[in-house]
């Protein structure tokens, strides 16, 4: 189409593309901006006097969602002990999920953040089941 000369439908067609993922990539942000909002709010509520430290990790997790305890100890320079309260209080809250099962070396995921860039379901492509 490109080298027929058909510049014009092929301009339209790109403008489109770019018209549609503009869309998208605007309602993502909204959407990421709203559920910060609604995280901020509950940090302030539930976590008293660790608020402040709450908020100082989840403007973290934007760059790192998937995190431990030593993460969260090292990026707010506080104690192992004071990090695992934090860390279980932000679950209690649900902006971290435990995602290893173990008691120790746990790993926690922001998943809320994540859950934002699933696909719709019904927008998956579906995989034909195989037989053996």
């Amino acid at each position: 189409m490109r080298d027929e000369g058909d510049w014009e439908g092929w301009l339209g067609f790109s403008l489109r593309g770019v018209a549609e993922v503009s869309r998208q990539v605007t309602e993502k942000a909204a959407a990421i901006l709203r559920m910060c909002e609604e995280y901020r709010a509950r940090i302030t509520e539930k976590l008293g006097r660790a608020a402040a430290n709450g908020h100082r990790v989840m403007e973290k997790l934007f760059e790192h969602p998937i995190v431990t305890v030593a993460t969260v100890r090292d990026w707010l320079t506080i104690t192992t002990p004071a990090a695992n309260n934090l860390v279980r209080r932000l679950v209690d809250i649900e902006l971290l999920r435990e995602i290893t099962g173990y008691a120790r070396n746990r790993r926690f995921l922001f998943e809320p953040y994540l859950r934002l860039f699933e696909e719709p379901e019904e927008t998956r492509p579906q995989l034909a089941s195989s037989r053996l």
